[in-house]
């Protein structure tokens, strides 16, 4: 179910082929666009059911979003994310966000020169798990002689299209390559800054949400933006058996 993969970073790797959606530290949704699809709950599959699935639970206006995946013939694996859906410019997407995440082993290092007044900590990102960033601020003046740092946890936030029927189900997400390729071209104003991952440096959007909005509804058509899609297919509810008075019942 390796198609999966490119959905959600290393975890949903097996529904989509591509790349990887891009890293965004703010949430594209608000309260006040914030959508209800009673279709899309449900459990969802690509061309190799027995690999894996995708389900959507619905609570209080926030979908949860629960990949299962087959690791080897005796074990599935499962992977819980926070879903909202939205409306923009005419468009459906889907914010995603870990409710879960595994660290990595390797340790994080942040360097700064100590030479340099008023210098910090670069980079401010560390990526230590799938979906997840340790961000340093600082340091900044404290009582004394003191220098406090802060240390904060930042999940990142997914974007993807959403196509949805009755029956079917598309999710194209916001291409990571895309929009590292159109940075480097001077293309996109949207903030952003860089995070470490691993051994390489890698482009994060760091705008508020409304400023993700505007990025969005400003590139969504264009090509190569959102890419990575695949149909999915909802399974049916299995029929629960009939009692005997039902069957009874039934009888002319």
């Amino acid at each position: 179910m390796r198609k999966i993969a490119a959905l959600i970073c290393i975890s949903l790797t097996t529904f989509l082929s591509g790349c990887v959606p891009v890293d965004c530290l703010n949430p594209l949704y608000s309260d006040k666009n914030t959508l209800v699809e009673p279709a899309l709950v449900g459990q969802w599959v690509g061309d190799n059911p027995e690999e894996g699935s995708l389900r959507f639970d619905l609570a209080d206006d926030v979908y949860q979003m629960v990949l299962t995946e087959k690791k080897d013939s005796a074990y599935m694996k499962e992977t819980v994310y926070e879903g909202h859906l939205i409306s923009l410019g005419g468009e459906k997407y889907l914010d995603v966000a870990p409710k879960m995440f595994e660290s990595g082993s390797a340790q994080a290092l942040f360097s700064m020169d100590s030479s340099r007044k008023g210098a910090q900590f670069a980079p401010t990102l560390e990526k230590i798990g799938e979906g997840m960033y340790l961000e340093i601020l600082g340091p900044t003046p404290a009582k004394g002689n003191v220098q406090e740092l802060r240390a904060k946890l930042r999940p990142v936030h997914w974007i993807f299209k959403v196509e949805l029927t009755e029956k079917s189900l598309s999710l194209d997400y916001f291409d990571r390559e895309w929009v590292q390729e159109a940075i480097g071209k001077n293309l996109i104003q949207a903030r952003h800054t860089k995070a470490r991952s691993h051994d390489q440096t890698d482009w994060v959007l760091s705008g508020s949400t409304a400023e993700l909005q505007q990025f969005v509804i400003h590139h969504g058509e264009e090509p190569g933006a959102f890419s990575g899609g695949m149909a999915l297919r909802k399974l049916e509810e299995p029929h629960a058996p009939q009692s005997p008075k039902e069957k009874e019942a039934e009888k002319p």
